[in-house]
């Protein structure tokens, strides 16, 4: 398998930046160390302090499927209504 790259996309819901900064920056942490991470890192937007990208590097698709099966990424999910806007956005790319 060769490896992939994906964005995911969070924006604030009103009055939940300080909580979601928290939740994304553990889980960052935590995600670093997880078997087939290449990298993780949190970003925010230039333009808009109240959207963060999580820009993620994997080996393959079974590294991200056992990331997504992980503690701290199925409490965000079951979060992301309360904590975002407009739920977490994800899209995957490769290098050309």
């Amino acid at each position: 398998m060769s490896e992939f790259h994906m964005v995911a996309r969070f924006e604030a819901a009103p009055g939940k930046r300080e909580e979601l900064i928290a939740r994304l920056k553990a889980m960052e942490i935590a995600t670093q160390g997880e078997p087939g991470c290449l990298y993780y890192i949190l970003n925010v937007d230039r333009d808009n302090p109240d959207i963060f990208y999580f820009r993620e590097g994997w080996t393959g698709p079974e590294a991200l499927a056992q990331h997504d099966k992980t503690p701290h990424v199925m409490a965000i999910r079951e979060s992301e209504k309360e904590l975002t806007a407009n739920g977490i956005s994800v899209s995957f790319m490769h290098a050309l």
